[in-house]
């Protein structure tokens, strides 16, 4: 006994870590699988919905044929009972006792067999809410990361785009910025364009219109314009238009009143300090925006004449002129968003490293939530097949119930009767034998109702391995062979903590046997020694 016991714990043991490794191994198959499923999604998600509605309208069909089958083993029991009772009164009580000794350790068995099952999807809910927890709490997380990720890219593009615009401005503006930063000049705020922003709807409208005036220098004072001018006329660079804010004249800004309520172009400009609204109303006066030609011209011959731009580049001017047309038109004289100013590289390259850390850091997390919601699908599946178990272990649990009763009645009876013939057996035995054909006849009508849903499923289940090619085969072989084996290890364990706890129990048993013969040795022992 000692000796298989210690192979039955050594299999429970070798078998728990099999199953432990077999599910890390299905974790990272079911991924693959996933992903390969992923990339089929337009071609497959037909069929997948397709299998699920099958398995649906299938479901009710194997619940009756289950509940049918039960009834014949219920049928069956009772006619091997009959059939049993014709041996002889003594050999079949025996029989029967030894029957409804059977039956008792099988409804020992199954419950045991049901109850770690209970308990399993107790701890399989715990861990899935627990999974739950962590994968909210996981997806915040991300969602952050992704936020922070959003917000550095867009940094990052803004500080390249800055820094485009910086090398692609000219040589005079270059120099001009430099002596601003070397602090040779004072007073120097940079190009006029670069001073505020545009909705990007309005890119187009501002950049034909007012586009030279938005590439002159912005400075503070007169002589902040003559040491500029100075500069360049001494180091021979070019020339440049300056506007020095000092010098403006008091422009009255003041929302205006419109031909059809259109936009005045000065209004949708955002400096980015209000101290420099004169300058750009210097630059664009109060050019009216129309949506095309013909609410331009509407607007620009009025009562008033206005300077109209067209969303699309065309403009009108207050003396009649027009222009527009050809096959480009001007853009980029003025950002949709407030932009860094000027921009070295190494700035750049600071907005650079600061985004490939937080890629670094979402798509790390992002692979860890994954590897999270990996688990989840496998819990939730194994939860759903213990949830789809349990019904039927207690349809056996409730059939061997009835067995067991069956089994008392028929060891009282014989135990009574002994070889007394029963006139009611024959009429027993018909009513039997038609419930079991009644049975097996509904089992297969059954069955047949299922055929065409189950060759249906196993249709679509094709198409979807066509689908995926051999690829897809080869990796669902995979992730069935590690559930089929997870199962059958389960199934093994099962089995042997029931040979297990049932051998205990003999031990016991023949421990206590020993026990009393070894009393009985010693009583006889005193009697002949007196």
């Amino acid at each position: 006994f000692q000796t298989t016991l210690s192979t039955l714990e050594h299999d429970i043991e070798n078998g728990t870590v099999e199953i432990s490794d077999l599910e890390q191994r299905l974790v990272g198959e079911r991924a693959l699988l996933e992903e390969i499923s992923e990339g089929l999604r337009g071609k497959t998600d037909k069929f997948t919905a397709a299998i699920e509605e099958k398995q649906q309208e299938l479901a009710p069909w194997k619940e009756k044929i289950s509940t049918h089958q039960s009834k014949l083993d219920i049928a069956q029991t009772e006619l091997k009972l009959l059939d049993e009772k014709r041996s002889a009164s003594g050999k079949l009580l025996e029989q029967a006792k030894s029957e409804l000794r059977r039956l008792r350790e099988t409804r020992v068995e199954k419950a045991q067999f049901a109850e770690t099952k209970v308990e399993e999807l107790a701890r399989v809910n715990e861990e899935i809410e627990a999974s739950d927890k962590v994968i909210h709490k996981a997806e915040g997380r991300l969602q952050v990361l992704r936020e922070a990720l959003v917000d550095a890219r867009r940094k990052e593009e803004e500080a390249k785009a800055a820094l485009d615009a910086t090398q692609s401005q000219s040589n005079v503006l270059k120099a001009i910025l430099k002596q601003r930063d070397l602090g040779n000049i004072s007073g120097i705020y940079g190009r006029l364009g670069s001073l505020g922003s545009i909705n990007g709807k309005y890119d187009v409208a501002i950049s034909s219109s007012c586009g030279g005036n938005l590439d002159n220098i912005v400075v503070q004072t007169v002589k902040d314009g003559q040491q500029c001018v100075e500069f360049l006329r001494k180091n021979n660079i070019g020339r440049a238009r300056f506007v020095i804010i000092d010098t403006l004249r008091k422009y009255n800004m003041s929302p205006i009143e419109t031909p059809e309520n259109v936009p005045r172009l000065f209004d949708l400009v955002k400096p980015a300090d209000p101290k420099f609204m004169p300058a750009f109303y210097h630059a664009i006066g109060d050019t009216l925006v129309a949506k095309d030609m013909a609410q331009a011209r509407n607007i620009a011959y009025g009562k008033r004449r206005y300077r109209v731009v067209t969303l699309d580049g065309n403009v009108i001017e207050t003396f009649g002129t027009m222009t527009g047309g050809g096959n480009r038109v001007a853009r980029g004289a003025m950002s949709s968003k407030q932009t860094f100013g000027d921009v070295m590289p190494e700035a750049v390259a600071r907005y650079t490293a600061t985004r490939e850390a937080a890629d670094l850091d979402y798509n790390d997390h992002q692979g860890m939530l994954r590897s999270m919601q990996s688990k989840h699908k496998v819990l939730q599946a194994r939860y759903d097949e213990l949830e789809a178990l349990l019904p039927k272990l207690e349809l056996e649990l409730k059939s061997v119930d009835e067995q067991v009763q069956m089994a008392k009645k028929r060891a009282r009876d014989l135990s009574d009767t002994q070889n007394q013939p029963n006139e009611g057996e024959a009429e027993q035995r018909g009513n039997v034998e038609r419930r079991i054909s009644q049975e097996q006849e509904s089992i297969a009508e059954l069955q047949e109702q299922c055929v065409n849903i189950e060759d249906a499923i196993k249709e679509l289940q094709e198409k979807i391995m066509q689908a995926g090619g051999i690829r897809l085969r080869a990796q669902k072989s995979k992730v069935d062979g590690l559930l089929e084996r997870i199962n059958t290890v389960r199934d093994e364990i099962s089995r042997w903590e029931i040979s297990q706890s049932k051998l205990r129990k003999e031990l016991a048993r023949v421990e206590r046997s020993n026990s009393g013969r070894d009393a009985q040795i010693s009583d006889l022992q005193t009697q002949l020694e007196e």
